[in-house]
């Protein structure tokens, strides 16, 4: 078996990048992951690099779809990002990404945050992640049942409520 294919036949690390038109920062991310992946002894050979581009639509994520369908072939084993803000244009979008790769045990690193979420440590980390995007949609749910009420002069709020005071 020759070199390439015994790199094609492994599994390797993705290294997802987003460049937002704001912040324009593609080598920042890539020298600050290029050096984590070197701290951390992985051979180039293992790495995939993912670079997606700002574009005018921000759900225009080419090569994150990529990714997601080598993670669904199973030849993802890792996925580094420069900052999880980058994984995805909502909170809710970014943990559904995580719980997915969480439930495939999949190495998932933050290079600027600290974060290092290994195989075995994602059966925790899942359901975690689960019930706080479960927050998440409830209190969507709350704020737009609140909007309506208020825009069709009901007060969904009782007067004698005390916001804030812990139970």
């Amino acid at each position: 078996m020759s070199e390439d294919e015994k790199c094609a036949a492994m599994k390797f690390i993705a290294c997802c990048i987003r460049v937002s038109a704001i912040a324009p920062d593609l080598g920042q991310q890539r020298r600050e992951m290029n050096r984590w992946l070197k701290g951390n002894r992985v051979n180039p050979a293992s790495v995939r690099w993912y670079i997606d581009k700002a574009t005018n639509d921000p759900r225009h994520r080419p090569r994150r779809a990529a990714l997601q369908a080598d993670i669904a072939h199973g030849q993802v084993r890792g996925v580094i990002v420069w900052n999880l803000d980058k994984l995805a244009e909502t909170t809710r979008e970014g943990l559904k990404l995580l719980v997915d790769w969480c439930t495939k045990s999949l190495r998932v690193v933050s290079v600027s945050q600290e974060i290092d979420i290994k195989g075995a440590d994602c059966a925790m980390v899942a359901p975690i992640l689960r019930g706080i995007a479960d927050m998440d949609d409830q209190t969507r749910r709350e704020r737009s049942q609140r909007s309506s009420d208020s825009r069709n002069g009901r007060n969904s709020r009782p007067d004698n409520a005390n916001y804030g005071a812990c139970a």
